[in-house]
């Protein structure tokens, strides 16, 4: 049993649509660009996530795997 992951190749030589809006934010709204790089940086220090976050993210995966399914792939 496997699993089918699509890639999607947006504009110019096949980027990926992250890549094309990284890319558009950049030149369109440099200050959004920004505050989002400061997010990221902060997120990635390797301080520990408190407890009460992690619970929090545990209650959201669960509803999400009860909620919505993921077919395998079926042969042909």
């Amino acid at each position: 049993m496997g699993y089918a992951i699509e890639y999607y190749a947006h504009g110019r030589e096949d980027r990926q649509p992250a890549e094309e809006f990284e890319d558009a934010l950049c030149s369109d709204n440099p200050r959004l660009l920004g505050k989002l790089q400061g997010v990221t940086s902060r997120e990635r220090t390797g301080e520990p996530t408190p407890h009460s976050r992690l619970q929090q993210a545990s209650g959201y995966w669960n509803d999400y795997q009860r909620t919505r399914r993921v077919s395998p792939e079926v042969p042909e």
